[in-house]
């Protein structure tokens, strides 16, 4: 790079700063922003970890107590008949009758909700402890709107992170119900407030250029988490380690980010040019330029300025009524495609065979089309790409409906469900992207 040219540089915004200096990254570089996104492996881990400390007990895992219970129930009954017997018709009582002896402790049957399928009650108490967490990501969202722009993306990230640690370490030791609830919902909270965090930063410290490339691969290491998922949650066998496990793995995953430096956005949302100059100059070292904060005139951006006025962009809506319609359709767009995402990713024990298996195929399909939704992306645009992705989750969906026996558990929509995942991921990418760019 031409360090006269450089230097005889002036007046320009933080992005176009950005776009000069970091223009080809170094490895150095590349290294010390991708590394931040790891974060994003337990994330992925936290939000499903319930599915494998929750999961059913198998056929052996019943033994009789009493002669009634001998006579009704043998080794090879399956789950739904012993929950018919306990609950539906109510011929046995559990600890009277029979006894779990499970291979592997599950909060489903440590606070007997296992018959999720025959009683409502159970379902309800199941499906609670998952859906919690996203109450939780909700006001963690909700924060972080207030936090990234009033203390930084850096500090909300260890805020929230701090506190999706602190409760995934009370999980280790937790005996009730309502207990799990709390947890999951403050692990949902700490782990959006964190990962969002991480996500603004780091889409904000590469050039424009790169931001497609950066939300792909961001979006990959979450499929990370699913394999480590699939694979702690086969080798620990109690479910209170399998919570301990979040904890000392977001510790590890977090450390690149204690590295990381704050966004030069975010200074200049504050009014402090010089932190910000400051930080452009240490892209720019990082990236073999000689730039110095002096050489460095940032140019007013009224954009940034009017960030701080939370009020005034409400207003905005109404005095700029497509920005309005245009953000309508995202909120709608993000609605149908997150509903689809947790969806899928929260039924594979009912759509494969095996679990574990439909974890580490989910992780497939979605790398997969992380790769191909970043490409169609860079070549034809956010729109088109995202009309290509919701006609493909419409297609695949309705296809879904014809239902053929495979075999050993295997249907032609389980083989549907994959290929839908595939869609559905890309658009949920896509609409990470679209949305953080439109900021």
């Amino acid at each position: 790079m031409d360090e006269k040219h450089e230097k005889q540089s002036s007046g320009m915004k933080v992005d176009d700063w950005l776009e000069k200096i970091a223009k080809k990254p170094s490895p150095k570089y590349s290294i010390f922003v991708f590394s931040s996104t790891l974060i994003w492996i337990i994330n992925s881990y936290s939000t499903y970890v319930s599915v494998f400390a929750g999961i059913l007990p198998d056929e052996g895992d019943f033994t009789c107590i009493s002669d009634e219970c001998s006579s009704l129930v043998n080794d090879k009954t399956n789950l739904s008949t012993v929950c018919k017997l306990l609950y539906v018709n109510k011929s046995l009582e559990l600890g009277v009758d029979l006894k779990i002896t499970p291979q592997r402790s599950s909060f489903a049957i440590d606070f007997e909700m296992f018959c999720d399928k025959e009683e409502k009650a159970h379902a309800a108490m199941k499906t609670l402890i998952s859906s919690i967490y996203f109450a939780g990501s909700f006001v963690g969202l909700l924060t972080g709107g207030v936090l990234y722009d009033s203390v930084g993306r850096k500090v909300s990230f260890f805020f929230g992170n701090t506190i999706a640690i602190t409760a995934s370490v009370v999980g280790t030791f937790c005996h009730s119900y309502v207990l799990l609830i709390v947890i999951r919902f403050f692990q949902g909270y700490g782990n959006l407030l964190a990962e969002t965090g991480v996500y603004v930063l780091s889409m904000e410290l590469v050039p424009a250029r790169y931001r497609n490339l950066m939300n792909g691969f961001t979006q990959s290491i979450w499929c990370i988490g699913y394999l480590i998922g699939s694979l702690l949650g086969y080798l620990i066998t109690d479910w209170n380690y399998l919570f301990l496990s979040c904890a000392l793995l977001q510790l590890v995953v977090s450390v690149p980010v204690f590295f990381l430096i704050e966004s030069p956005r975010f200074y200049m949302i504050k009014g402090n040019k010089d932190a910000a100059r400051a930080t452009l100059e240490t892209i720019a070292r990082m990236n073999g330029s000689k730039l110095t904060a002096k050489d460095i005139h940032i140019e007013e951006d009224g954009h940034l300025e009017d960030k701080v006025a939370t009020i005034q962009q409400l207003r905005e809506f109404v005095s700029y009524p497509v920005m309005m319609k245009e953000t309508g359709i995202q909120m709608f767009a993000w609605g149908l495609l997150s509903m689809s995402f947790y969806g899928f990713n929260f039924g594979w024990g009912s759509i494969i065979p095996n679990l574990y298996l439909g974890y580490v195929l989910a992780a497939v399909g979605e790398t997969i089309a992380y790769i191909l939704g970043g490409w169609l992306i860079a070549y034809k645009g956010r729109r088109l790409s995202m009309i290509v992705f919701f006609l493909g989750c419409i297609t695949t969906f309705l296809l879904a409906i014809i239902n053929v026996d495979l075999g050993k558990g295997w249907s032609l929509e389980s083989i549907i469900c994959l290929v839908s995942l595939s869609f559905v991921s890309a658009g949920y990418s896509g609409i990470y992207l679209f949305t953080s760019e439109l900021a």
